[in-house]
């Protein structure tokens, strides 16, 4: 539980490429829409469902590929894999 406390942020709680607004002329985050679950929470919420669509947007594996290394090289060992494992699997609970 400390460990939960000490690595909570803002999360946006649903992050995925469709709730991102994007600026196709500077090729930049401009915005987030949808934020209905917006709250205090672990990253790797938002990180997991990022890469989860990205991964399903891009069925070029060499995209998702490239996704995923971009994750990793801005989040490096700070990521941690069994939590966005155990974060996918919960997701689906929160539908509805």
């Amino acid at each position: 539980m400390e460990q939960q406390s000490a690595d909570a942020v803002v999360c946006h709680g649903d992050l995925c490429l469709p709730n991102l607004i994007v600026d196709p002329d500077a090729g930049s985050l401009s915005g987030f829409i949808d934020v209905g679950r917006l709250g205090v929470g672990d990253p790797h919420v938002d990180l997991t469902l990022l890469l989860a669509t990205a991964r399903e947007t891009w069925s070029d594996d060499v995209e998702a590929a490239r996704a995923e290394a971009e994750l990793e090289r801005h989040y490096g060992p700070a990521l941690d894999h069994d939590r966005m494992r155990f974060y996918l699997a919960l997701d689906p609970l929160t539908w509805g």
